[in-house]
């Protein structure tokens, strides 16, 4: 009995091979440029919200004395919030390092005409739209369970 190769779905007969023309790279090298500052932006971010949440943690009760004793409003600034921050912190070091590293492979694919490098940046690339997706994925389903808790809670009112 012979056995038939099983390809990818996503293969077919007529299958040919994928040729990058001159435009495309170039496309690609300026899609890997914005997508690298984009990285780099997203590093900050999460590093600032890092600071915001040590400074939250460690001087939050200070400042909302201080602000208390000016007249002014204080606002949540507890261990709660301090944790917050700290989670989002985290959370965006994961797309920013995903898209970071799809313009690093992508431009050195460009540079070096390297089928590794540019199937890691895709990969790359994979990983952070799956991350989005599963996030988005937990935000809704936090939504929805807000939103029964919200009914339930009203309707004991």
């Amino acid at each position: 009995m012979q056995e038939e190769e099983v390809k990818p779905s996503f293969e077919t007969e007529n299958d040919k091979p994928l040729n990058f023309t001159p435009k495309t790279k170039n496309l690609f090298a300026e899609i890997a440029k914005w997508a690298r500052f984009v990285g780099i932006v997203g590093f900050s971010v999460c590093g600032i919200l890092l600071i915001v949440a040590f400074a939250m943690a460690f001087m939050g009760d200070e400042i909302a004395k201080q602000l208390a004793a000016a007249g002014q409003s204080v606002p949540m600034a507890n261990n709660t919030m301090a944790v917050a921050y700290a989670i989002m912190g985290v959370l965006y070091y994961f797309p920013s390092k995903y898209i970071y590293d799809f313009s690093v492979y992508m431009k050195q694919a460009i540079e070096h005409n390297d089928q590794e490098s540019i199937d890691y940046s895709f990969d790359r690339l994979r990983a952070l739209f799956k991350f989005i997706g599963m996030l988005a994925l937990v935000a809704i389903g936090f939504y929805f369970f807000a939103f029964l808790f919200s009914l339930i809670a009203g309707g004991g009112a």
